[in-house]
């Protein structure tokens, strides 16, 4: 006799209490028929979207079943175990993967986008049912084979199936993604990730949340997104529920995003949007510091013709053949989005052979052209190109070069020779901006801080202007060889200062600057009075012993007139913009910190200090 313990549905009490019902069934096929139809009927599926983390706009939607609390199960993990248990755990699967695909179906652009779904590991024992099932769902809905990603994890146990690697090898000969889900939650998951090859990897919620507080996860999340990268996966970060959250992992290299922060799983398809305008304006704070990479590798890079993951053996040889120059062939699938490459290397042999062409078209060899896929290293367009530069010199794979990619979808290739080329040209121009005498950042590398970091409303900000009082009358005494040291002496008080946890820029002269973001304004005004009084005090043994004792220079004003002026010091203005307040525009910034710079040369103790406040109607700029 066979028995399923199904909870009380209703509130309050009844909403605890719990319903033995006993099915007079003897034959376990008639109780995996009743028990599958009661499941069936009762669930239902909630879509919740993955987007781009630079453009808010929709890329997929993972599939979220919904609705077995009230058939008395705790955790959804239940129902796939009671269905174990009665060996009914495919046609479970089956179902509910009608189930989700009808759901996404209903979506208007669902040929555009994916569908991620769950995967318990347990069935990869299974035959090839599931996956032949799938093929004829989606063809049902005329949805292509590549809208459908199939997540796997450890918690789904893939370890157990023994032949795990012939069933992920058949849904990728089938055309579906594979994503390797709550990455960092289990012990074997890096093996995981070399066996799987898999197309996303989605990191554990535990490594997002408060992500941009924690050093640690940060590294993790870091590491593992470079890992990817290097693999040819996407990365997905779960569970992001603020933006905040968001920052961090868009600043860390993450793909995709999915979390709260986005929008909540729903239940109704009407609530379906295409893009999330928060998500795209929450990215204005950092794309004017990528302009400049974005803009070299666009040039650099090659656009060499992809052709499609269901081209045939001929097509590679005619792209071959028309492209002799082309090292490789990138494969896209019909969205346009990379899959692997084909390098001519590795297809010489056939393609300069008289007979190769006609033994690689033989169709009883099956499918050929996956016979020669590669795995490449991809990076997005707007990457940095150290970024890129770290993949590429991490990759173990054997390749040419990078392929890149533009929301998702398949831009050109990066060669070798080309991200040197770039390399080499960041390096120049940096060195060109670079001040000679102090070898601090210039008034370029200034401005590209301000405006990427001033945006940044999820964190306090501050940014220090440095001007020496009397300089001219010293360096008018003493000459330009003294007042270069003066000059360097101050940068190097400016480094010991704030070491590795502030931007140090030479604006010129005797003009510096010191950007700040998670910044302790406390201490930062701490270390600048420090700062002040060290300069005020190192400065005086550059002057003869007569001037020291005299306290004063004589010298000529600015009208020929004789005058007195004291010894030489530097004055601090600090202009700090407190969390959650936005700048829209750098020129009201640029004219605060001026006004701020004026009151602190007339200040008794060079000092002067103020919090930002946004300009009512400012234009952007």
């Amino acid at each position: 006799m066979q028995k399923w313990v199904k909870r009380q549905p209703g509130g309050g009490a009844a909403a605890n209490s719990v319903l033995e019902l006993t099915f007079d069934i003897e034959e376990p096929v008639a109780f995996s028929r009743l028990f599958l139809e009661e499941i069936l009927s009762a669930t239902n599926y909630a879509l919740q979207p993955i987007v781009d983390v630079n453009t808010g706009a929709v890329y997929a939607y993972e599939a979220l079943l919904r609705g077995h609390q009230a058939l008395g199960f705790n955790q959804i993990s239940e129902i796939f175990d009671t269905a174990y248990e009665h060996d009914c755990l495919v046609e479970l699967e089956i179902g509910l993967r009608k189930k989700a695909v009808s759901k996404y179906a209903d979506l208007p652009n669902a040929k555009d986008l994916k569908l991620f779904v769950n995967l318990d590991g347990r069935v990869l024992n299974a035959p090839n049912r599931l996956h032949i099932e799938t093929t004829r769902m989606l063809a049902a809905h005329n949805l292509p084979k590549s809208a459908l990603c199939v997540e796997l994890s450890e918690q789904h146990k893939n370890s157990e199936a023994n032949n795990a690697q012939d069933q992920m090898d058949l849904m990728r000969e089938n055309g579906f993604r594979l994503a390797l889900d709550d990455f960092g939650q289990g012990f074997s998951e890096l093996k995981l990730l070399y066996d799987i090859e898999p197309d996303y990897v989605k990191i554990d919620r535990f490594f997002i949340k408060d992500i941009h507080t924690t050093s640690r996860k940060k590294l993790f999340v870091a590491t593992v997104t470079n890992l990817a990268h290097v693999l040819g996966a996407s990365v997905v970060a779960e569970g992001v529920e603020t933006a905040e959250e968001f920052l961090a992992c868009r600043q860390i290299g993450c793909d995709l995003i999915q979390g709260y922060f986005v929008e909540r799983p729903f239940l109704d398809t009407d609530l379906a949007m295409k893009s999330y305008h928060h998500v795209r304006l929450a990215t204005r704070s950092e794309r004017r510091g990528k302009e400049s990479d974005s803009q070299l590798i666009r040039e650099e890079m090659s656009w060499v013709k992809p052709i499609t993951d269901t081209a045939e053996i001929a097509d590679v040889f005619d792209q071959f053949r028309e492209s002799k120059a082309e090292p490789c062939v990138p494969i896209v699938d019909q969205h346009g989005e990379p899959r692997a490459i084909i390098r001519e290397a590795d297809m010489k042999h056939y393609i300069y052979s008289e007979f190769g062409r006609d033994l690689l078209m033989n169709k009883g060899l099956g499918k050929p052209l996956q016979r020669f896929q590669s795995r490449c290293p991809v990076a997005d367009i707007n990457s940095d190109v150290d970024t890129m530069l770290e993949i590429f010199a991490n990759n173990a794979i054997e390749t040419d070069g990078i392929i890149l990619t533009d929301h998702g979808q398949y831009a050109g290739l990066l060669s070798a020779q080309s991200l040197l080329k770039i390399i080499n040209e960041k390096r120049f121009k940096q060195a060109q901006d670079q001040n000679p005498l102090t070898k601090l950042p210039g008034n370029q590398s200034i401005h590209d801080f301000v405006a990427s970091s001033s945006e940044q409303a999820d964190t306090d900000r501050a940014y220090c202007y440095f001007d020496f009082n009397n300089f001219k009358p010293f360096n008018d005494r003493y000459g330009f060889r003294q007042g270069d040291r003066a000059i360097i002496l101050f940068a190097d008080l400016l480094k010991k200062a704030f070491g590795q946890g502030a931007f140090l820029g030479h604006v010129g002269g005797d003009d510096f600057f010191a950007g700040f973001k998670n910044a302790d304004q406390a201490l930062i005004r701490q270390q600048v009075e420090t700062l002040l009084t060290t300069f005020e005090q190192d400065i005086k043994s550059f002057y003869d012993p007569e001037d020291r004792k005299a306290e004063y220079l004589e010298g000529q004003d600015r009208s020929g007139r004789p005058a007195r002026f004291p010894l030489m010091r530097c004055c601090g203005a600090i202009l700090t913009i407190s969390k959650g307040v936005p700048v829209h525009a750098t020129n009201h910034l640029s004219q605060a910190i001026a006004e701020l710079k004026s009151i602190s040369k007339l200040s008794e103790n060079g000092l002067a200090i103020r919090d930002y406040s946004p300009a009512p109607n400012a234009d952007d700029n």
